[in-house]
């Protein structure tokens, strides 16, 4: 469980809307203190289910941009590390799924993320050899993906993730993945780290909107 550290003023807050009780201590002398209360744990399985998804999603964005940069310049041992921490974080997501909802639906997930990465890849390449044709078609194929993907999700939270919901915020995220790339072979690094955050920050919609559903669906769990 991933705890979550507040001020003390936001652990007041939690405690209340939790219906949590804080008893304030009655003075009984002039000069004593009162005592000071225990520490409080503002933390739930749903709160950390969804501080994982969100930093999954968000490193899977951040090892992208790492990967794409990469070999668009040519480096390729840098390259390689970044792939290989693309498959670590997209087996963790393949846990997650698992986790939630067993072994088919993770495996499910794992080929079909996984077989996105490669459409970002040939887009990547597309890019740095000036193909326009097999541009196109790594894009129409991450559109594919976004709707494969909606289906996926809306088939295993039982309609709880709308389909066309979960397509939209995918092609926005890897809109977000496009510009960075294109920024980065237009070697204006300026717009491409401001893309790039923009396109993390998006993918908190993606993981706090699953992370809803997963806790709606199994509310003895979370």
């Amino acid at each position: 469980m991933i705890s979550t550290r507040l001020t003390a003023g936001l652990v007041l807050v939690a405690a209340l809307l939790t219906g949590g009780c804080i008893e304030v201590p009655t003075n009984t002398s002039d000069t004593a203190a009162p005592a000071a209360p225990p520490p409080l744990k503002a933390e739930s399985n749903a709160a950390s289910l969804r501080q994982a998804l969100d930093s999954l999603f968000q490193e899977h964005v951040m090892l992208l941009a790492q990967a794409t940069d990469a070999a668009l310049n040519g480096r390729d041992d840098d390259y390689t590390a970044a792939a290989n921490h693309l498959d670590d974080n997209a087996r963790e997501l393949e846990g997650a799924v698992r986790s939630v909802y067993g072994e088919d639906a993770g495996t499910q997930f794992y080929n079909l993320w996984h077989t996105h990465i490669g459409y970002v890849v040939d887009y990547t390449q597309a890019v740095s050899t000036k193909d326009e044709a097999k541009k196109n078609k790594a894009m129409d194929n991450m559109v594919a993906y976004a709707a494969d993907m909606g289906d996926l999700l809306s088939t295993i939270s039982n309609g709880r993730m709308n389909k066309e919901m979960v397509a939209d915020l995918m092609r926005t995220n890897l809109s977000g993945v496009k510009g960075v790339i294109d920024a980065q072979a237009a070697k204006d690094y300026a717009v491409a780290y401001t893309t790039e955050r923009d396109a993390e920050k998006q993918t908190f919609i993606i993981g706090n909107t699953w992370a809803n559903a997963i806790v709606d669906q199994f509310p003895e769990k979370y």
